[in-house]
């Protein structure tokens, strides 16, 4: 990524992007589910619900920055084809970074003011309860890993200018938003597998690509075991424990360490 400049990564783009792509699968989400809402949302993009038609006096500043990790980070959304330069005003919010396990960063959209416009959408991140509930002893498990999943649904074309920010001098704008909440909007249909089996993973998985998500290869895990890590625990169906990965148990042991002396 590096050795491109902003301006070189957006004509590359249209060759190397996946952003949005969900909308070329429409005929086979409509043979999957009748769902209007779950339809137009694949066809047309996803819909921001307003309160009333957002405005603002003057664009949030964005926050203090290592250049080189910000341009990384918005040539990457160029190339995903998920970030667009904008073609008139709209409304501007702020960009920031925060660290990742991986040593780089993760670019964030400061939408709180626009949010003051917007139908406050619930949302739950699926956590240890749920699964507790959903799981059985001595079952087999597998994990498929959604590569971008929100950044493949596009955000609806008359409401892109809503998700604007500037960065040297350049008005950007989203046309895919990767905000959870909406692909939950499709999750009933296209996440909920219980794979107990290699044929089911396979089934998972073969339903997903059909339905235009890509598979992460790398944080997959397609054969079936009976211990495995999800949502930051590690599950064992067999003694049906819960527990810390080992990382995660070193690191908290050396900062009571470092507390402690």
């Amino acid at each position: 990524m590096e050795k491109y400049h902003l301006q070189e990564i957006t004509k590359l783009a249209s060759f190397d992007s996946f952003g949005g792509q969900i909308v070329r699968f429409v005929p086979e989400w409509s043979i999957f589910t009748k769902d209007p809402r779950v339809l137009s949302t694949v066809s047309m993009g996803f819909k921001l619900e307003f309160l009333e038609q957002p405005f603002q006096s003057y664009p949030s500043p964005n926050s203090v920055m290592n250049k080189q990790l910000c341009d990384q980070e918005i040539g990457s959304l160029l190339q995903k084809g998920a970030t667009v330069k904008a073609g008139g005003p709209g409304f501007i919010s702020s960009i920031f970074l925060i660290p990742k396990k991986s040593g780089r960063c993760r670019r964030i959209i400061n939408l709180k003011n626009l949010y003051r416009f917007l139908v406050e959408q619930p949302f739950k991140m699926e956590g240890f309860s749920t699964i507790r509930h959903t799981i059985r002893q001595r079952e087999w498990l597998a994990k498929l890993d959604l590569k971008d999943a929100c950044l493949t649904i596009p955000v609806f074309e008359g409401h892109r200018k809503f998700l604007q920010f500037f960065w040297k001098d350049t008005r950007y704008e989203f046309e895919e938003w990767d905000a959870p909440h909406h692909l939950s909007r499709l999750h009933t249909y296209s996440g909920d597998f219980s794979a107990s089996g290699q044929a089911m993973v396979y089934k998972a998985r073969s339903t997903l690509e059909t339905l235009g998500f890509i598979i992460s290869k790398e944080k997959s895990i397609e054969n079936p075991t009976q211990t495995i890590e999800y949502i930051g625990l590690v599950i064992n169906t067999v003694t049906m424990k819960f527990t810390l990965p080992a990382k995660k148990i070193s690191d908290i042991q050396g900062l009571c360490t470092k507390a402690l002396k």
